[in-house]
């Protein structure tokens, strides 16, 4: 749990779920949009830059 603060999801949980959203054929401008979301309100708590991850996270997955 976060403790009722919105975080970034782990990147295997993040891309899961962005694999299943394209393999039903469904919009995953969603789950981007949510991804950017919780990095921009984690850098407002932690008082940086919002960035969206998708590229940390991208190379988190293939370097684990």
């Amino acid at each position: 749990m976060n403790g009722g603060q919105i975080s970034p999801p782990q990147p295997y949980y993040y891309f899961g779920i962005l694999e299943g959203y394209k393999a039903n054929g469904m919009d995953t401008k969603y789950v981007e949009d949510a991804l950017c979301r919780a990095f921009a309100a984690n850098a407002c708590i932690e008082d940086e830059e919002p960035d969206c991850g998708i590229e940390e996270a991208d190379s988190e997955i293939n370097m684990g």
